[in-house]
């Protein structure tokens, strides 16, 4: 084994630990009976979007605002520090290996509406759903809601890899449900002033 194989090797343990820790954690979570949403990396490897050995770099939650002070304790007891950050609709929550971002969702009718520093959010409903995990229940980002997310966010590495897996799982007349419901809308004083 050379040494680049070696260090290869090396960052692979460091990414399972980590994605063994976040597991860990979202199952004490779900033990909680905290309600939560799972967005971004975590929903996908619940709905197995990509490759089984896909290490999400952080855990992206949605509580109720109102919720907050029960998920702060909970965290808190749990040896997470919580980090002040400009952006009022989101904590982020750090325990070693582990970063959690808190989103704060307010609840409608057909929607949850999530208001960051940089604007507004209107998500569809339909593109939440229930899915069974490790014996019980948690809710997820559908890969429907998931793709309309990836396909209008920032360039990153590997964005066309990922919406190519995402392509492979999306029903597409729930796709344009969604993309008819879902909504965003700018700060733009925000953006203003950046």
């Amino acid at each position: 084994m050379g040494i680049e194989s070696f260090g290869e090797n090396r960052i692979e343990e460091q990414l399972e630990k980590r994605t063994e820790s976040q597991k860990k954690f979202l199952l004490e979570a779900q033990k909680s009976g905290l309600p939560f949403i799972l967005t971004g990396g975590w929903a996908a490897k619940i709905e197995e979007v990509f490759e089984d050995k896909y290490n999400p770099r952080d855990i992206d939650m949605f509580s109720k605002t109102e919720d907050w002070t029960k998920w702060e304790e909970f965290l808190k007891s749990s040896g997470f520090e919580i980090e002040d950050i400009k952006d009022l609709s989101k904590k982020v929550c750090r325990r070693e290996n582990i970063a959690v971002d808190m989103h704060f969702l307010e609840e409608q009718e057909k929607h949850y509406t999530e208001t960051a520093l940089h604007g507004t959010f209107f998500y569809p409903k339909e593109g939440f759903k229930t899915q069974q995990w490790e014996g019980g229940n948690v809710i997820v980002s559908t890969p429907e809601l998931m793709y309309i997310l990836e396909k209008g966010g920032p360039k990153r590495e590997g964005k066309q890899e990922r919406l190519e897996a995402m392509e492979k799982q999306i029903d597409y007349k729930k796709l344009d449900s969604i993309s008819k419901d879902f909504k965003y809308v700018p700060n733009v004083q925000e953006e203003k002033e950046a």
